[in-house]
């Protein structure tokens, strides 16, 4: 059993008045992972106008 489908299951179970908590739950999640971002650094070196993945193919 994957790990989509024990959830499933468990929120099957759970009765309906707690229904909504759970949504507002998932919304939030999605909400913090689509606000993530990859943070980067300028080093001011020679490395920063580097086309990183041209070099590491040389």
């Amino acid at each position: 059993m994957t790990v989509k489908e024990r959830i499933m299951s468990e929120i099957d179970s759970l009765p309906d008045e707690l229904l909504e908590q759970v949504r507002k739950y998932i919304e939030a999640v999605k909400a913090e992972a689509a606000g993530r971002r990859h943070r980067t650094m300028r080093l001011r070196g020679q490395f920063d106008k580097m086309d990183m993945r041209q070099t590491a193919y040389e």
